[in-house]
């Protein structure tokens, strides 16, 4: 993974942006089943 070269506009690939919110949205999902499989109340 190069850095986007001058010609490109200087702008991120989409892939790199599509990668990062999917990753995003995953650890998202994955932090609310984590909340909802565990107890609501912990104190």
């Amino acid at each position: 993974m190069s850095l986007p070269s001058p010609a490109d506009g200087g702008r991120p690939p989409v892939s790199l942006l599509i990668s990062g919110v999917a990753l995003i949205a995953l650890g998202a999902v994955g932090f609310a089943l984590v909340l909802a499989h565990r107890p609501a109340r912990h104190r």
